[in-house]
């Protein structure tokens, strides 16, 4: 299974509801942790047995700035 799906926000945190968040947890979380239970017994009933590919963005390991310069 190869698992690449990710969503992102665009705006400052405190400008988002709580539906951006949800949708961002739902599609990035919740999809790798539902798929790959799913997929898990598939692979292993296969003789060949298989793989479990998740990829994730720079956004997975690094922050995006809102664009804004710190004040000083």
């Amino acid at each position: 299974m190869f698992d690449n799906a990710g969503v992102g926000a665009a705006g400052e945190p405190e400008e988002l509801s709580l539906a951006h968040w949800d949708r961002l947890i739902d599609v990035n979380l919740r999809g790798v942790l539902h798929g790959c239970p799913a997929a898990y017994p598939l692979l292993k009933a296969q003789p060949q047995g298989g793989y479990i590919v998740n990829t994730a963005s720079l956004a997975g390991v690094a922050p995006v700035s809102g664009g804004r310069r710190p004040t000083r």
